[in-house]
């Protein structure tokens, strides 16, 4: 029993390292500043074009989904897709 509290014990402590105090939405906001602002546009409009930034980011979503499909379901890689 002694073990099981200080188990208990060592989560709760290491969690309260882990859990913010505050929601994100309450924490304080940097003013931001409005050239810095339109640089970070200009960036992001010249990396992904708005023409190209739908398909860009589907894009990387459907590699990013079937790389982790192929680590998490290892019998997809090997065409077996269930038991039959």
């Amino acid at each position: 029993m002694r073990v099981v509290s200080g188990i208990l014990a060592a989560a709760v402590v290491a969690t309260a390292f882990v859990v913010p105090t505050e929601p994100a939405a309450a924490q304080a906001v940097e003013s931001v500043d409005g050239q810095e602002l339109a640089l970070a546009r200009q960036i992001v409009d010249r990396a992904y074009p708005e023409d190209r930034r739908e398909a860009v980011f589907f894009a990387t979503m459907d590699e990013l989904t079937a790389q982790m499909r192929s680590s998490i379901m290892p019998s997809e890689r090997r065409g077996n897709r269930g038991c039959s």
